[in-house]
């Protein structure tokens, strides 16, 4: 399950000490980046809008910064092989094993619709599915919350631990859905 492999890549992480120590010169960058793009999220009632096209940009603009932070901070790519079964249509916009973020992918973990729609194909969510969207609310959540305090001071301040934590569990549930 999700839940299981981000618990698994969580430990693997603080397992190996990777996640102690400050941050880098270009890890601070990179949470530098993902935090100014938080900034230009567009909000409807405290939910990420993603249907206008300001907010289809921002939230664009932020994923891609998600993935930029996580690339630079080493978080290892939870695994994709399980695409190379879906349709043609589908391994189109997935076409390896990279994160490949997209918004769309978002918004039907945001709309917990029980179908959506890829390139004129209709797909079916299963109940795990939909825990997989759920799971991936969680880590979008956890990830926002996180930036919310990358300005704060001390010990409310996220931590490089925290952020790859974060980050990982992302990934982690966006492979999933």
């Amino acid at each position: 399950s999700a839940s299981q492999a981000a618990s698994a890549m969580f430990r693997m992480f603080y397992g190996n000490g990777h996640c102690a120590g400050p941050f880098s010169p270009s890890e601070h960058q990179a949470i530098q980046q993902l935090f100014e793009s938080r900034q230009h999220l567009v909000t409807e009632s405290s939910a990420t809008d993603v249907k206008s096209e300001a907010g289809y940009n921002a939230c664009t603009a932020f994923l891609a910064s998600i993935e930029g932070a996580a690339q630079a901070m080493n978080v290892e790519i939870a695994p994709r092989t399980y695409r190379s079964t879906f349709s043609a249509n589908y391994r189109a916009l997935f076409p390896d094993g990279e994160r490949h973020y997209r918004v769309d992918v978002l918004e039907a973990s945001v709309d917990q619709q029980f179908d959506i729609w890829v390139n004129g194909e209709k797909f079916e969510l299963s109940a795990e599915a939909i825990a997989c969207a759920q799971a991936l609310q969680r880590g979008w959540l956890d990830i926002v919350e996180v930036l919310d305090r990358w300005s704060a001071s001390g010990d409310a301040r996220p931590s490089r631990g925290e952020f790859i934590a974060k980050l990982a569990m992302f990934d982690v549930a966006l492979a999933a859905f």
